[in-house]
């Protein structure tokens, strides 16, 4: 899970030449990019993944989102993209983006869904979820918890919603067969992070 793509000291910032170097990586080794769709087929019929399968995903719909879609297209890899209503992205930059991947919601201010009431939940993450069709043309079948956060009411409004999958933003690994649908589990790619230390975390999850 990736956020900011430059090369400032921001924790969730990673530079455009880690980036590259992890992409690299993750080329030479076999890997393949999948997106949400793939893994709910897998996980719900008897469609295989790849045997080095990756799902890359970034949060919040910066504005570097480009450098993230250019460099993963470098290498053959899609991303996917988790787009709150707060994102500065244009509708045109939204509509370019949502051509070379996969688009997921991310509520309507990128709020803490914790704080919140089932209805409240609901409506930030609906009114997102429907912008996001409209604009992008996709049928938006996942859905990220903004800061990883939630509550009990959470996983039901996502099912109530129509929603594939929901995306925690941490965890650890999982097999296929264990994982809760609602709360998939994903590892932050935070800056700083050495290649050494992404092959480890990458390998520890396959």
């Amino acid at each position: 899970m990736y956020h900011h793509i430059n090369n400032s000291d921001n924790w969730f910032a990673t530079s455009e030449s880690s980036l590259n170097e992890q992409m690299t990586w993750l080329a030479a080794n076999g890997y393949v990019s999948i997106a949400p769709s793939d893994l709910f087929r897998a996980m719900t019929s008897d469609t295989d993944l790849p045997g080095k399968p990756v799902m890359l995903t970034i949060d919040d719909g910066n504005h570097t989102d480009h450098v993230f879609a250019a460099t993963l297209a470098q290498h053959g890899f899609r991303g996917t993209y988790f787009w709150p209503d707060t994102s500065p992205l244009s509708v045109k930059e939204m509509i370019e983006l949502a051509a070379q991947g996969e688009i997921g919601a991310h509520t309507r201010s990128h709020t803490n869904l914790s704080t919140l009431s089932h209805a409240d939940q609901k409506a930030e993450i609906n009114d997102n979820l429907q912008r996001l069709r409209c604009i992008t043309g996709q049928p938006v079948r996942s859905f990220a918890y903004p800061y990883g956060e939630f509550n009990d009411a959470s996983s039901e409004v996502v099912r109530e919603l129509g929603f594939d999958l929901a995306f925690n933003a941490s965890g650890t690994p999982i097999t296929i067969g264990d994982i809760d649908r609602f709360h998939v589990p994903r590892f932050e790619i935070s800056n700083g992070i050495s290649l050494e230390e992404f092959i480890i975390r990458v390998k520890a999850w396959r």
